[in-house]
């Protein structure tokens, strides 16, 4: 890792696995493309993913450090058509773009289902609704568990899933609380009130 320019590292339950989405990877070009390392805990060997016409941003490890939730964020800000979630097989090192669209976060829960947990939106307008989905890390069972038009960056944990509710407000930005729900999205209540 040392020389590299990485930012929001993440780091697996189990270390045998570190991952860094990298700011500027100079390849070829003087502002190349935006990707994704996966750096082996031990040293020696590590893996790119790179992604030209998207950021890609490692969101979560699987409690076994087996997938690692990748958040794809077009390049082109009047287009989700390289948004979406990918999930990397750190046993394969095989990656796979799961959903397509703009996500807000992404959570794996602590019971080790490999369900990922994220919020998704149809485009990137700050009106659009957006919603928290579930759906496994090979791309299984997608369901979503929010309809309320206003949820995001979930947070799975043993008491369920914590998440942003955002309320839009006119000429302000919007004003977030945090809320909990059960981890099948059913009695959903707020946390804070700010």
């Amino acid at each position: 890792m040392a020389g590299e320019r990485g930012r929001q590292p993440c780091s697996p339950p189990r270390p045998r696995h570190a991952a860094a989405g990298l700011a500027e990877w100079r390849f070829v070009a003087a502002s190349g493309p935006t990707g994704l390392i996966l750096y082996r805990a031990s040293g020696g060997s590590r893996r790119y993913f790179l992604a030209a016409d998207a950021t890609a941003i490692a969101a979560a490890f699987s409690p076994d450090s087996r997938y690692l939730a990748v958040v794809l964020s077009s390049r082109d800000p009047a287009s989700t058509a390289y948004s979406g979630l990918a999930v990397i097989d750190t046993t394969t090192l095989a990656a796979r773009i799961i959903v397509h669209g703009q996500i807000y976060g992404a959570s794996f829960p602590p019971d080790g289902s490999d369900r990922i947990a994220y919020g998704s939106a149809a485009s990137q307008a700050l009106a659009a609704p957006v919603d928290i989905h579930l759906v496994g890390a090979n791309g299984s069972r997608p369901v979503q568990i929010t309809h309320d038009g206003r949820s995001l960056n979930p947070v799975s944990g043993r008491s369920g899933i914590a998440f942003d509710h955002e309320r839009l407000r006119g000429d302000a930005e919007p004003a977030y609380q945090v809320w909990l729900m059960a981890s099948d999205g059913s009695g959903g209540r707020p946390v804070t009130a700010l």
